[in-house]
């Protein structure tokens, strides 16, 4: 059975052939455009946002997922929303940039 999902709004399928155990940061990192989760082992620079719709209850739930640790033939029917989804400097940072960049000192005025 096909897995299907979608990053940032563009869908994928994984097929059988693919590997069972491969991560959702090693899907990302070799087979979209989608580059910005990296592999830091506990600094979050991994983290994407999963939405699960819940057809019975008629609800999205949202979470925070390490990509590294989530299998990505766990994905089916669910939505990843990438750094990259959230916005750019070219098209306008989201406030979760924003924010983390002032956190930082990468944004100060």
């Amino acid at each position: 059975m096909a897995v299907v999902f979608t990053v940032n709004g563009e869908r994928f399928e994984l097929s059988d052939g693919d590997d069972p155990g491969a991560t959702l940061l090693d899907f990302l990192r070799s087979r979209t455009r989608f580059t910005g989760p990296k592999l830091g082992c506990g600094c979050g620079a991994c983290v994407v946002l999963l939405l699960t719709y819940d057809a019975a209850a008629d609800e999205v739930s949202h979470a925070a997922a390490a990509s590294c640790l989530t299998l990505a033939h766990g994905l089916h029917h669910r939505a990843v929303t990438t750094t990259e989804g959230l916005g750019s400097s070219r098209d306008g940072l989201h406030a979760v940039h924003v924010r983390l960049g002032i956190r930082s000192n990468t944004l100060r005025a």
